[in-house]
């Protein structure tokens, strides 16, 4: 049986509308990735500042805010809520996590991620406010500003450090801040 379009204008039209939705989705979503498939050895890059910040490679970078680390297929960019540290409270940072290839669900930064300065004091974090999102995944971590009642970022401190660990076969990603102390 063969099926004559002019005839069957509106199944015409559906078919066309389905099959540009199909487009979209791969595209939006990417029916490939970039990035070649890794392995668990393989190192993520090295965090860096995003545009707005200068950069001088692995070095601890003033300016932006926004750190980013890809291996693994999966793309992590956490931006520092500097105006949070000013409120003594907490320390808040938004972490986002991309890929095309792994399920970010069962990923719990809450217990993978730690908050570092420069003399070695690390916090866990208070709580990660991140819904399920499958290839995509966006949260708030919030950490203590002070440590058995010491200042995380004190006049001393010159950086911190989110560390997110265990993402991806990554054993270990490094996000760094000049505190400006």
């Amino acid at each position: 049986m063969t099926l004559h379009y002019e005839r069957f204008p509106k199944l015409w039209i559906l078919g066309a509308i389905l099959a540009s939705v199909a487009v979209l989705i791969l595209a939006g979503c990417g029916a490939s990735s970039a990035e070649p498939p890794s392995t668990a050895s393989a190192p993520a890059r090295a965090s860096v500042p995003t545009a707005d910040a200068e950069s001088d490679g692995d070095a601890v970078n003033g300016g932006g805010l926004k750190r980013t680390s890809q291996g693994g297929n999966v793309t992590v960019e956490v931006t520092w809520d500097k105006a949070s540290a000013s409120s003594g409270n907490s320390l808040r940072f938004t972490a986002v996590m991309d890929t095309h290839s792994v399920d970010l669900d069962s990923i719990d930064l809450s217990k993978q991620a730690v908050l570092r300065n420069e003399s070695g004091t690390e916090v866990a974090p208070q709580s990660w406010d991140a819904p399920k999102g499958g290839h995509h995944r966006s949260g708030t971590l919030v950490f203590p500003a002070t440590v058995n009642g010491n200042p995380l970022i004190g006049p001393q401190t010159t950086y911190i450090e989110v560390i997110v660990r265990d993402v991806a076969g990554i054993k270990e990603r490094s996000f760094k801040w000049e505190t400006g102390s």
